[in-house]
């Protein structure tokens, strides 16, 4: 896989802010898989082919089937309705490949019926693609973006005491305004905020 799709993915979960109703969607459909997710679970589940597969993943807006992020693939069961769908379903593949996603697809008949053969094709494919470090390299990014909050914010990440409180307080009623408490106190604009609300000294 590329640069491009490597950086892509290590931004996955930032640019795929899913709402709460998707969410809950999602959690719908692990609840109520169709009749030939259930077969191809069976065969996927606990590592069975050697990988993590997860179910009903949320990708870039995307509900995908089954999804295994270390080798980035995704293995999506065509019920009949996805006759009726099928530019939208390429446009979603188009989609999910400029990420370095690959999208691998079965009708539901297939699963029926060669459930072996299916499997067989999906070993194939995990063969022939890399394995993505994701966790380590995103603890990395992770890293690196506390340390840049941390030097601007030097107090962004400790808890608020009493007398820190009092300090805010004080300073509020003075007038002070809220990048000028952030850059006073050494914290979040955000934090700044939200505690003001929690002690009552604004609104939301």
């Amino acid at each position: 896989m590329g640069r491009n799709g490597m950086q892509n993915y290590i931004g996955l979960k930032s640019y795929a802010k899913a709402s709460s109703e998707k969410k809950d969607f999602a959690r719908k459909l692990r609840r109520a898989q169709s009749p030939p997710e259930t077969i191809l679970w069976e065969h996927l589940r606990a590592r069975k082919l050697g990988y993590k597969f997860n179910r009903q993943s949320i990708l870039f807006g995307y509900i995908a089937d089954f999804w295994c992020p270390e080798k980035m693939i995704v293995i999506e069961v065509d019920g009949k309705y996805h006759d009726d769908r099928q530019e939208k379903d390429k446009e979603r593949d188009e989609r999910l490949a400029n990420c370095g996603i690959k999208t691998i697809r079965f009708s539901a008949s297939s699963v029926f019926g060669d459930i072996e053969g299916v499997v067989e094709d999906i070993k194939k494919e995990l063969s022939t693609r890399e394995v993505i470090e994701y966790k380590r390299t995103n603890q990395s990014n992770r890293d690196k973006s506390f340390a840049k909050i941390r030097q601007k914010h030097p107090n962004a990440y400790k808890s608020w005491s009493n007398s820190d409180e009092a300090e805010l307080i004080q300073k509020f009623e003075e007038g002070y305004s809220i990048e000028e408490l952030s850059d006073n106190l050494k914290r979040q604009k955000g934090a700044i905020k939200k505690r003001l609300v929690k002690l009552g000294c604004m609104n939301e």
